[in-house]
């Protein structure tokens, strides 16, 4: 991670379930990796059902991914939203 860096993505995978077509599973993405500095705004495209709003939820941590990490710089270190406490979570969106 560089020193500018504010987050870090490292082999994100997601799958989602449908629970109302009998529980069919449905692979939104595998092996997403990426790092972001600090920039006034970073645009997120793709076709519809690409998986843009489901990365989003993931970043907040609305959502746990089926595997992978993502860090954000929080308090002069680095936080593992998917492995973190809630009060650290809630700590981080501050």
């Amino acid at each position: 991670m560089t020193a500018d860096s504010v987050l870090k993505v490292e082999d994100l995978a997601k799958t989602l379930t449908l629970h109302t077509q009998g529980g069919m599973r449905i692979p939104v993405f595998a092996g997403v990796a990426f790092t972001v500095a600090l920039v006034d705004y970073l645009p997120l495209v793709g076709p519809a059902g690409g998986g843009k709003s489901t990365l989003l939820r993931l970043l907040y941590a609305d959502y746990l991914p089926d595997s992978g990490h993502i860090w954000v710089k929080h308090g002069g270190g680095w936080v593992d939203t998917v492995s973190a406490e809630p009060r650290e979570l809630l700590a981080v969106r501050a």
